[in-house]
């Protein structure tokens, strides 16, 4: 703040008896919170006008779509000194102003105005996920898509079995750099031939927000001996958010190593099969992938 008094000269440029009141201005500051979206306010009070020449103290607001109009927000008692505003929803930037009223209702003194912006990280406009696949015994490769055009923070990987209700956080994820829109994680702490696997991607905000994307789950497939030279092959159904299966293609190892398309099953269909493998009666294979 900033003091000021009327001093009176003689020709000699001496002043005179020093008797004059001194007037202090008021000096605003703010402090901008960005988790909670408010702004902390703290003013120095007006000095000069003696003691109770104080009416009031009025809070002024401007937004920068009308940066001069100075609204009221609040009208407090001469003894307050700090002040909580809490910015209105989609507002990140005001100015604030003290006005100081004198009680003969006519005088009023202006603080400095304060503009400040309490903008804070944002969550990713979109997280989805694309795929879950096994690549391997007891490996699964998940990957998703995610908006990088705000600041990434934190993302856990989350998993649950069989059940999408019940995901838990089963490992942060290392973020590339420089950041990616597609990205990749392999999870090899499962057990893909017993359970079936449902995923998704937590992300957490500088002010510990969390934000979900969607879920993907893994295909489990099982198959049985029928006795009679035929495979009974039947399998879980493959499950993302806002995706619908067309269909599924199943695949059986030959004497080579290599896996050879036998059938493709409509995706709405009953997602069983059975393989007739009597051609390999008398070929010595006995065992089939």
């Amino acid at each position: 703040p900033q003091a000021y008094k009327i001093a009176a000269l003689d020709g000699c440029g001496t002043p005179g008896v020093d008797n004059g009141i001194p007037h202090q201005t008021i000096h605003l500051a703010a402090t901008g919170d960005p988790c909670a979206q408010s702004v902390g306010l703290d003013w120095t009070s007006y000095e000069g006008w003696g003691a109770g020449g104080i009416n009031k103290y009025e809070i002024g607001v401007a937004f920068p779509s009308d940066p001069a109009n100075f609204q009221v927000t609040a009208t407090l008692d001469p003894t307050v000194s700090l002040y909580n505003y809490t910015l209105p929803e989609g507002q990140v930037e005001a100015c604030f102003r003290i006005r100081a009223e004198r009680t003969d209702g006519v005088t009023q003194s202006l603080s400095n105005t304060v503009c400040l912006n309490v903008n804070t990280s944002e969550a990713p406009q979109y997280m989805y996920m694309t795929n879950a696949t096994v690549t391997n015994e007891n490996e699964v490769t998940i990957s998703w898509l995610i908006d990088t055009s705000n600041d990434i923070r934190k993302l856990n990987i989350r998993r649950g079995v069989e059940d999408s209700t019940d995901i838990n956080n089963l490992a942060l994820y290392d973020l590339p750099n420089p950041i990616t829109a597609n990205m990749q994680y392999i999870d090899n702490t499962g057990i893909t031939s017993r359970d079936i696997y449902a995923y998704q991607i937590q992300h957490t905000d500088s002010c510990n927000v969390k934000t979900y994307s969607s879920i993907v789950k893994t295909i489990l497939l099982e198959g049985r001996d029928e006795f009679n030279l035929t495979n009974r092959l039947s399998w879980s159904p493959f499950y993302i958010t806002y995706g619908t299966v067309q269909s599924y293609t199943l695949f059986r190892l030959d004497e080579a190593g290599v896996f050879q398309p036998i059938t493709v099953v409509n995706g709405t269909d009953t997602l069983q099969y059975i393989d007739l493998v009597a051609e390999f009666a008398n070929t010595g294979i006995n065992q089939f992938c």
